[in-house]
C-alpha cells in the first residue's frame, strides 16, 4: 500500500457538531450526501476507536456505487 493520505480541515462549528456529524450513521451520511448522491445511513458502519474501521457507500445518479472505508488511526 502507498503513503497514507492526511487530510486536514477546519470547521467553523462546535467540536460537539462535527464529532456527531462524524461519528452518528445518520449524521455521516447526511454530511457526505448531497441533493444527488445518496449515502444510505445503513451502509455507514463507524467503530470509532483507534485502530477501529469505518465505511459506507455513495450511491451516484448515473447508478455506480462508491465504496469508502478507511481506519481510525487517532480519535
Amino acid at each position: 500500500m502507498g503513503d497514507p493520505l492526511i487530510i486536514t480541515w477546519i470547521f467553523k462549528a462546535s467540536r460537539e457538531h462535527v464529532w456527531e456529524a462524524w461519528t452518528r450513521p445518520e449524521d455521516f451520511a447526511t454530511w457526505y450526501g448531497t441533493e444527488a448522491v445518496d449515502v444510505p445511513p445503513a451502509t455507514v458502519s463507524l467503530d470509532v476507536r483507534t485502530g477501529g474501521a469505518w465505511s459506507a457507500e455513495m450511491h451516484l445518479p448515473e447508478g455506480d456505487t462508491v465504496h469508502w472505508f478507511g481506519e481510525y488511526t487517532e480519535v
